[in-house]
């Protein structure tokens, strides 16, 4: 990683502004879906993130501009983009268990071939389970 690299890496990661969880004692999943407009893709790409908070949550308005600024980068991958929200994720929220989920649809036809692409990443905290609260999330990649 270079200079550079990790100075834009500080600037995006200092935009998920953090407030204190209201119970730390519960399990819940705070999720959030919004829509990208990545330069090399070419079609809106669904991104989806699911997190078990820690000490931390982030909100809404928060995320916006956070997007927002995954959108001014140039990505080598759907999985490079999606593994660096999960890191980011990760180093500043701090969660029990996050998700996240990228899909973009192709305008092709069906003869042309594939009409969806999904990329699914997650990661938690060694030795947190909760799989009846996972189980319960709806996933849609539509």
């Amino acid at each position: 990683m270079t200079a550079s690299d990790f100075e834009q890496t500080r600037l995006r990661r200092n935009l998920l502004k953090l407030s204190d969880n209201p119970d730390t004692n519960l399990d819940y999943v705070s999720s959030f879906t919004a829509t990208l407009q990545l330069a090399d893709v070419g079609s809106p790409v669904k991104v989806t993130i699911d997190y078990v908070p820690g000490r931390h949550i982030v909100a809404p308005s928060v995320l916006t501009a956070y997007l927002e600024s995954i959108e001014s980068y140039q990505w080598d991958s759907l999985e490079h983009t999606a593994s660096t929200l999960l890191n980011d994720f990760n180093n500043e929220l701090v969660c029990r268990w996050v998700r996240i989920t990228l899909a973009l649809k192709t305008k092709q036809s069906k003869a042309q071939g594939i009409q969806t692409r999904c990329i699914l990443i997650e990661d938690s905290q060694p030795g947190w389970n909760n799989e009846a609260l996972i189980s319960r999330i709806i996933s849609d990649v539509s």
